[in-house]
């Protein structure tokens, strides 16, 4: 799908079905654009897209995002950052991390 390819035109209906949300997510994951830029090429608002981004992992992953399988999770006594390792990567997490943020990350590395 090219960049300037609009999957529903913003005003054409007010909500949006699951199928609607699924094509967004998907063209957005084959676009290689960054978020910013995807919404600019779709008239679209960013939070748009957060919510269908949000609801398509929670969809897949139910609340935890380790339901199908093993997540490795250690902590460092002497530090405050734990290690999340998902397949071959590692991610790293201080206190005051977003936990949502963390799911999207475990679900795409997943």
């Amino acid at each position: 799908m090219s960049s300037s390819e609009t999957i529903l035109s913003p005003s054409s209906r007010r909500h949006w079905r699951a199928a609607d949300g699924a094509a967004l997510v998907a063209a957005f994951q084959s676009s290689g654009q960054s978020r910013a830029a995807f919404c600019a090429g779709q008239g679209i608002g960013a939070w748009r897209l957060a919510y269908w981004l949000r609801r398509s992992v929670a969809n897949e992953f139910g609340d935890a995002p380790c339901a199908q399988g093993f997540c490795e999770v250690t902590a460092g006594l002497a530090s405050s950052t734990l290690t999340v390792t998902v397949g071959g990567a590692q991610v790293m997490v201080r206190a005051g991390f977003d936990p949502g943020l963390l799911r999207l990350v475990v679900a795409a590395l997943s």
